[in-house]
């Protein structure tokens, strides 16, 4: 099913974001799904072991921008281990961008605090450690004069919300659709 999306939405007409979408100086806000689909997979019926909403808003400028980024992140245990409890995270962050190829191609790089909102028998609700992520190159097509979607094929997400005793990391390739709305 997500080929069939990715071959329309690169055969679909107006396959770039046009020039006056990105090249302005415009605030934005954005909403991601993601989804860690390769990996290990501690639970086999699930179609992804680990999973992401986020909400973003910037502005950019000659091709750069920066953003706050707002995202809840979840994953069940790793495969070998004991438990099989659903972990969850909430990551703020900032976060620059640069978009490139006439707005069709965007790398970002975000990072902030990690807060631990759904425990695990080792760790409490309320530890905060990091995260960071890396979005080495995400695709975008515009629908409207002020509205796009977005496929990052690859995003490397490292989230750490709890760092003392038995540190709690997190590591995970995702791939994320993103829809933006330009002001």
């Amino acid at each position: 099913m997500w080929r069939l999306l990715i071959i329309a939405m690169l055969l679909a007409p107006g396959g770039s974001v046009r020039g006056e979408v990105t090249g302005s100086d415009r605030p934005y806000v954005a909403a991601d799904l993601g989804l860690a689909i390769f990996g290990e997979a501690a639970h086999r019926e699930y179609i992804a072991r680990a999973f992401a909403l986020a909400a973003r808003g910037g502005l950019r400028w000659d091709g750069w921008g920066a953003y706050l980024q707002l995202e809840s992140a979840s994953w069940f245990a790793a495969e070998g281990s004991t438990g099989e409890e659903l972990t969850g995270v909430i990551n703020l962050g900032l976060g620059g961008e640069y978009l490139y190829a006439d707005g069709f191609v965007r790398t970002a790089l975000a990072a902030g605090p990690s807060m631990v909102v759904t425990g695990t028998e080792l760790d409490d609700i309320g530890q905060v450690g990091f995260f960071f992520e890396l979005r080495p190159a995400g695709l975008r097509w515009a629908l409207a004069d002020r509205i796009c979607i977005g496929l990052d094929p690859l995003v490397l997400s490292l989230t750490a919300p709890v760092l003392e005793g038995i540190p709690l990391i997190e590591l995970e390739y995702r791939t994320t659709v993103v829809g933006e709305f330009l002001f």
